[in-house]
């Protein structure tokens, strides 16, 4: 899916996409590729404009998902993480993300 929305363009389901992958990561106990999809999906909202638009009940999810994989992490391993995927390009940090996934 996250691959198809990417070759099209639609920034608004890759977001969306993203924060289900790193909910379903972290429940599955991988913070690593939970906190990049986090990154990620954080690059792709603010590309869209507004965080999390149209998809309010995906919020809590998002929250829970964020305090899950930084407890699994612990802080600071967190935020250096988060920090590092941040920086990336979005296009760049998605490929990574959709590497990741394949490895899964």
């Amino acid at each position: 899916m996250l691959d198809a929305k990417r070759r099209i363009g639609d920034q608004f389901g890759i977001a969306m996409g993203l924060d289900l992958l790193a909910a379903t990561w972290s429940a599955q106990d991988e913070p690593d590729r939970a906190v990049t999809a986090i990154g990620a999906s954080n690059q792709y909202w603010r590309a869209v404009g507004l965080l999390r638009r149209g998809t309010p009940e995906v919020f809590p999810l998002c929250e829970r998902t964020r305090a899950r994989t930084r407890e699994l992490l612990g802080g600071a391993a967190y935020d250096d993480q988060l920090k590092r995927a941040q920086s990336m390009a979005p296009e760049a940090l998605l490929l990574a993300v959709l590497v990741q996934y394949r490895r899964a």
